[in-house]
């Protein structure tokens, strides 16, 4: 899987110069993944940039971690293909790869299925080394809040533990403010399960 993930890299690195560059910059208080905190609820910085051509797209994405051992910042590589059917709805498949600058961690690959439909997004993630280890979360923008962006999400890993998250973001012509809340956040605890994000996009 490696060297077709290392491939489809290659192959998107070719794209044309016209083709859509974008990137972005984050400050986070907390990293939060998939539910969990992986910086042991610090802050973190992280960042991105991302190529794409009709609909095919690749990019590298990292930011600051911290478990505790030496691993100090993470680095994925992903692309694939999105295919726009209509405004309302679009299927995106492809690949990503997790890095880690130290530590006692092998790079890991995932191939991904999502679908986004009106208001509601589905993902479903497999590892290739494991395909019992997968990884589903549903989603959906609250569409009569039109001040703030609004979405809830619900998560489940593959040893069936799971996470609801409520995100309130605001982006101003590529700047942002958001804040992503657990459903595990309780009065006097609330943002050691709570992560609030400033960043830029271009």
């Amino acid at each position: 899987m490696k060297t077709k993930l290392l491939t489809i890299l290659l192959a998107l690195a070719t794209l044309p110069v016209f083709s859509g560059v974008s990137g972005s910059v984050d400050y986070s208080s907390d990293y939060i993944w998939r539910g969990v905190s992986q910086t042991n609820g610090a802050p973190a910085w992280s960042g991105s940039l991302e190529v794409e051509n009709n609909g095919l797209y690749g990019g590298v994405w990292a930011s600051e971690v911290d478990f505790g051992d030496d691993a100090g910042f993470e680095y994925d590589f992903y692309g694939g293909y999105n295919l726009h059917v209509s405004d309302k709805v679009s299927f995106n498949v492809g690949v990503i790869q997790y890095n880690y600058n130290d530590g006692d961690y092998d790079a890991t690959e995932e191939v991904f299925v999502k679908a986004h439909v009106g208001a509601f997004d589905v993902r479903y993630f497999v590892d290739t080394d494991n395909s019992e280890k997968d990884f589903v979360a549903v989603s959906m923008n609250v569409p009569f809040i039109k001040v703030l962006d609004v979405d809830l999400e619900y998560g489940r890993h593959w040893d069936d533990t799971s996470y609801k998250l409520l995100t309130v973001s605001k982006d101003w012509r590529g700047a942002l403010v958001g804040l992503q809340v657990l459903d595990s956040a309780r009065h006097g605890t609330f943002m050691d399960h709570a992560a609030l994000t400033i960043g830029w996009s271009f």
